[in-house]
């Protein structure tokens, strides 16, 4: 109540809503015999005192109309009624709601030019401010094209990994992008957030590398050819050996086999005389092999 005149200010310390927050319904409480009139102010700010950053004064109608911000400060203007008497609170009472935050998510696997022919787990590592769990939608676009499509909808909360399998998914060969939404929505239905994260390119790559051999494979008592190589990706390595012997590799004809297209070389000699097995075994970077078998001649 008022000791003196007829209008009195009271000012609250500043309220630490611990994180921006949304400001909500003000609720004040009067004494059964309270007289006169109080008048309801409000500003919020970022800073722990308030300073020109804050907003103004600002009259609260039941809700403040102040921004969302950490901090917020009240004012109340006590008038007396016509009898001279003073109004009493006896309480207040302010609600908020901290603002949501967006969960962000990033990609473990499958990392830039990783190439896969059977299943494998895409892998992800999701945080959210307010540590909320989230629900994950994942989908796959081919490189050169414009639409995702949807592998999961709506993966379940807590999840981080997820089998991705070419043949089931029926994924034809190619480079694609991985992309993956995560939604707060479950613990935050009124002002759901999203966070999304993009792979880099990948491979699928579940057909075999392609050769045929040439039909002169020896060059009087030594293996002299060159083998034509063509994978969907790119070609990895290419051996050879007799029989049962050791494998050993070919060379690529450009020095490096880093390409879908390639030419390996064997020139080895010599090689014993009589009827031997000439195999050759090819593979690519995402572990498809091919293995291609030949009889040959070794001149005594």
């Amino acid at each position: 109540s008022l000791p003196i005149g007829p209008r009195g200010t009271y000012l609250s310390p500043v309220l630490d809503a611990g994180g921006s927050a949304r400001w909500g319904a003000f609720e004040l409480g009067l004494a059964d015999d309270s007289a006169g009139s109080v008048v309801v102010d409000a500003r919020s700010g970022d800073s722990a005192a308030p300073d020109a950053e804050w907003s103004p004064w600002t009259a609260v109608g039941g809700e403040p109309s102040c921004p969302s911000a950490r901090y917020l400060q009240y004012r109340l203007t006590f008038v007396r009624g016509d009898d001279g008497n003073s109004p009493l609170v006896e309480s207040t009472r302010l609600s908020y709601i901290l603002a949501n935050n967006a969960p962000t998510v990033s990609l473990e696997t499958p990392t830039v030019a990783q190439a896969f022919r059977t299943k494998f787990d895409l892998k992800w590592k999701v945080s959210d401010p307010e540590s909320d769990q989230v629900l994950t939608s994942i989908s796959l676009k081919r490189e050169g094209e414009t639409e995702w499509r949807v592998l999961e909808p709506e993966i379940a909360l807590g999840t981080d990994t997820y089998s991705l399998d070419p043949v089931a998914h029926k994924v034809e060969d190619g480079a694609y992008r991985l992309r993956l939404i995560v939604d707060d929505i479950a613990f935050n239905p009124t002002q759901p957030l999203q966070g999304q994260v993009i792979s880099e390119p990948f491979w699928i790559d579940t057909t075999a590398p392609r050769a045929a051999l040439p039909e002169t494979l020896t060059e009087g008592d030594g293996l002299a050819f060159t083998l034509p190589v063509t994978d969907n990706h790119r070609v990895a390595s290419v051996e050879w050996r007799l029989n049962d012997g050791p494998w050993r590799a070919a060379a690529a004809a450009d020095g490096l086999f880093d390409s879908r297209l390639e030419q390996a070389a064997v020139n080895y000699r010599p090689i014993p005389a009589g009827e031997q097995t000439l195999h050759l075994r090819i593979k690519d970077v995402a572990g498809n092999e091919t293995v291609l078998s030949q009889q040959v001649a070794g001149t005594p």
